[in-house]
């Protein structure tokens, strides 16, 4: 298993399957900090006891994902200006 953001995009990339590349550059266009948010909250799911326990974890993560700069500005690039070139903070998967 992969244990980083990083790692795992690594690992699609050399992947020998088309998709697996499609979709390691469609994950690094997203927010680095939505998607480090997503894999540990995909990890920490495996641990709940309910599908309500996930998603009561599911709501507590957007409402604090509401307030992060990258949620505006995604909706900045898609939406208002349509530029589709949101400027996340941080920038890269790297730590």
């Amino acid at each position: 298993m992969h244990d980083t953001v990083c790692e795992i995009l690594d690992a699609l990339a050399a992947s020998p399957d088309p998709a697996a590349a499609e979709t390691a550059a469609l994950i690094g266009t997203k927010s680095p900090t939505a998607v480090a948010v997503t894999l540990e909250s995909l990890r920490r799911a495996r641990e709940l006891p309910t599908l309500e326990a996930c998603f009561d974890q599911e709501l507590r993560i957007m409402a604090h994902a509401l307030a992060h700069p990258d949620f505006r500005e995604g909706v900045r690039a898609r939406m208002i200006d349509k530029d589709r070139t949101p400027h996340w903070a941080p920038a890269t998967f790297e730590v």
